[in-house]
């Protein structure tokens, strides 16, 4: 049996993905279109964005500077 906590990253991500991506881009006219939309969001909040819960870091910077 899983917890309802199991899938908040996943969540998290949608939202940020909805709130802060989507609405600063043209909507997708196509299902191409939308998956290159995601592809770049992927690439952006792992490898850019900066975020307050990792110390001012992008998730990537984060990982690594874990390791």
């Amino acid at each position: 049996s899983g917890h309802p906590w199991e899938n908040s990253p996943m969540e998290r991500w949608w939202n940020d993905f909805k709130l802060v991506w989507l609405a600063k881009q043209v909507r997708p006219k196509s299902m191409a279109e939308l998956e290159q939309s995601i592809q770049q969001a992927i690439k952006y909040f792992n490898t850019e964005r900066a975020y307050a819960s990792k110390n001012g870091l992008s998730a990537e910077k984060f990982c690594a500077q874990a390791a």
